[in-house]
């Protein structure tokens, strides 16, 4: 199989990056194939570190779920415009990974098993966003890691993401990215009303003090006084009845290819119907699950489909790695009747 390779310098996509995010930058036709080849470019080492992040799991938990991604060219550009050296080539997310485990304890588990594996990869740095969550209320760990290989060194340097998370905070996470596509705001970057902004804050730190660890700065400090605010943005904002809306107007799978021994499943979403088209692979057809992955995002590029892969124990399983995809809403909602009750 033929994996794209990076085909011009570090500093011609820097180049590139600076005129994506310039006022007309997507009418550069050739800044975009830049960016499109340089992002396509991280396949292969984001495949490699799935496998490593998927063996190092299984150790922890028989219950996980791990997937990888491309970043989508359109939300690079985004990023891009809002990130103010406007550096492509140095952006840490491109290619990431991601595993979704029980406990915040496995979490820690599992960040140590990568930090201490023997891997040629280069460490980079570390975010912690359970002793730090972000400003928006964004949780979980994520590591950094330039790809490093003596037989496909022309990948050398190209960062991988990893990122590591509970159920509950992936609920979260979810839930945000849900009400933020209906609503058509991007929470996740602490961008629209000040009202929801402020419920996802209040909504993490309850998620906080059941995993017992730290809240949010800027919302209350005790367990009741973030109960009362909580519940009454909650039901102000009317967020229940929002969510339910929302997971209502989602359409059901329309397309399965999925056999119960599979592990590897690729996840076709289109954006604007709502539809779900999910093929299941087995283990040692890692492959053709990446030349399939290839001609999807190919054929894709410039749509409103997302294509990602998600490895795990079940159909079932996907829905904790891309819950949005089925505006799995309900976790969430459990979560807070049972804080605010």
């Amino acid at each position: 199989m033929t994996f794209s390779k990076p085909k011009y310098k570090r500093n011609e996509v820097r180049r590139c990056g600076k005129i994506l995010a310039s006022e007309n930058g997507l009418d550069n036709k050739y800044a975009l194939d830049v960016a499109d080849n340089w992002r396509s470019s991280h396949l292969q080492p984001v495949k490699t570190f799935l496998q490593m992040l998927q063996r190092e799991s299984l150790k922890i938990t028989d219950d996980s779920t791990s997937v990888f991604r491309l970043k989508r060219l359109p939300s690079i550009v985004d990023k891009l415009g809002r990130l103010k050296s406007h550096d492509l080539a140095s952006m840490q997310d491109i290619g990431g990974c991601r595993t979704v485990l029980d406990k915040v304890s496995d979490l820690y588990r599992l960040r140590n098993a990568i930090r201490k594996s023997e891997m040629k990869h280069k460490f980079i740095r570390e975010y912690d966003y359970i002793i730090t969550p972000k400003p928006s209320g964004y949780r979980g760990i994520h590591l950094i890691y330039k790809y490093y290989s003596d037989k496909n060194d022309y990948y050398n340097g190209l960062n991988v993401e990893i990122q590591i998370r509970t159920k509950r905070q992936h609920a979260w996470a979810t839930c945000v990215e849900v009400a933020g596509d209906y609503l058509s705001h991007s929470f996740k970057s602490s961008q629209g009303p000040e009202e929801w902004l402020n419920f996802f804050k209040l909504a993490s730190s309850a998620i906080a003090i059941l995993e017992k660890s730290p809240t949010v700065v800027g919302t209350p400090n005790s367990k009741q006084a973030l109960k009362q605010e909580l519940r009454t943005s909650y039901e102000e904002l009317k967020v229940k009845e929002t969510l339910r809306r929302i997971k209502r107007s989602h359409s059901e799978i329309n397309k399965m290819n999925v056999k119960a021994k599979n592990k590897y499943f690729l996840v076709d979403f289109n954006e604007q119907t709502k539809n779900v088209s999910i093929t299941s692979y087995r283990e040692k057809d890692i492959e053709s699950l990446t030349k399939d992955y290839l001609r999807k995002e190919e054929e894709y590029k410039y749509t409103l489909h997302n294509v990602v892969v998600v490895s795990g124990n079940s159909i079932e399983s996907l829905r904790y790695a891309y819950g949005n995809y089925f505006a799995d809403v309900d976790t969430f909602l459990r979560m807070m009747d049972r804080f605010i009750k």
